[in-house]
């Protein structure tokens, strides 16, 4: 499920490489609808909370109203499980050969996670692929052609004296974030246009399918725009 992406430090420089990358037209972003659900931002930490709260009123600013979703997300346990049964049963297919063969050395917790993919069937591998259909087929009801307004990850990047206990507390929330553009097989870009104790946080747009050069206008615009303002 995984996919290449790539990073910039001015939207000039962004909107360049998406240029090269995609064969398609510049955007027209008139017509472009923002949404989101309050469901997920009211996961996220309060002080994230209170920082993307005013990013998302200047996204009201730049674009328009950001209509609200109102449907009940779906059950949060069950399109993790869905996504680890996936991931780690495509792993251990792609890599667990080589790490048996070889005897692998692998970092504890990277080494418990293949194992625990190893130990996925292709039963559950087929349930949790089903899973993800009807999960897609829920958000592709509530957006349509809309792009969605999400947090990228819940805070900023545990620090080098976190626990254990935190950073995976910290991996499980942004899974839960991360997963719906995955799942979901619709590209997103994040916009580093906030910060919370010290440290960069980002906003999410996440739109139709095929719609990355859209994605990467809008972003440019909004950090052109916002960069301006300031």
């Amino acid at each position: 499920m995984d996919t290449c992406g790539f990073f910039a430090r001015s939207p000039e420089v962004f909107s360049a490489v998406a240029a090269c990358l995609f064969a398609d037209e510049r955007a027209d972003l008139s017509g472009v609808r923002l949404a989101c659900h309050d469901g997920l931002f009211s996961r996220l930490p309060l002080r994230s909370q209170q920082a993307l709260q005013s990013v998302r009123q200047r996204l009201a600013r730049f674009f328009g109203a950001v209509t609200p979703l109102a449907a009940p997300l779906p059950d949060v346990d069950d399109i993790y499980l869905a996504f680890r049964q996936i991931q780690g049963y495509e792993a251990w297919q792609a890599q667990g050969e080589t790490i048996e063969r070889y005897g692998l050395q692998l970092g504890p917790d990277v080494r418990e996670r293949f194992f625990w993919g190893k130990a996925v069937t292709r039963a559950q591998f087929d349930a949790a692929c089903q899973q993800r259909v009807r999960f897609a087929a829920w958000w592709d009801a509530q957006l349509g052609d809309a792009v969605l307004v999400m947090p990228t990850v819940p805070d900023g990047a545990p620090l080098l004296t976190a626990q254990a206990e935190e950073i995976e507390a910290v991996r499980r929330l942004s899974h839960d974030l991360l997963l719906i553009s995955v799942m979901t097989q619709r590209p997103q870009v994040t916009l580093p246009v906030a910060q919370t104790g010290g440290l960069p946080l980002g906003i999410s747009f996440l739109g139709p399918r095929g719609s990355d050069r859209l994605l990467v206008e809008l972003a440019a615009a909004f950090m052109q725009g916002d960069r301006n303002e300031q």
